[in-house]
């Protein structure tokens, strides 16, 4: 899984730190799950002015978003500790939900608050990792 921060930088940014990740999930070698809140989210963030400037092709990342995104379900509500662990930043809980729901081994994330679950959401066999931990760990597998 990846988080709105990574998607915009493989897919707006084209930075490279994530495209060991971007070349993995293009050749089918990982897959990238994305459920309708996240995509929500990820569309907001697409549509605000100030990526405009990095973004010549709005239409373009959409495109690529639906070649390259497995789409899933949202996971039911939640919010208990002893069921998931919690976010301190409500808003990135939903992506903690739907890595534990869909049983995901990655979220590939840069924010602060997600990685902070790391150690927690291991033992649940979800690795919390930023794209260079992501390649040193699984980027050659």
């Amino acid at each position: 899984m990846l988080d709105t921060h990574v998607v915009l930088d493989w897919l707006v940014f084209r930075e490279p730190a994530v495209q060991p990740l971007a070349s993995r999930l293009e050749a089918g070698a990982v897959r990238w799950l994305l459920a309708p809140t996240l995509a929500d989210e990820l569309m907001q963030v697409l549509e605000r002015p100030f990526l405009a400037r990095w973004m010549s092709d709005l239409s373009g990342v959409r495109a690529a978003v639906a070649r390259w995104a497995h789409r899933v379900d949202d996971p039911p509500p939640v919010g208990r500790p002893d069921v998931h662990p919690l976010c301190r930043d409500v808003d990135d809980q939903k992506f903690i939900d739907v890595a534990l729901h869909h049983r995901a081994a990655w979220l590939v994330t840069r924010d602060r608050a997600l990685l902070a679950l790391a150690r927690t959401t291991r033992s649940r066999g979800l690795w919390v990792v930023t794209p260079a931990q992501w390649v040193a760990r699984a980027g050659g597998r």
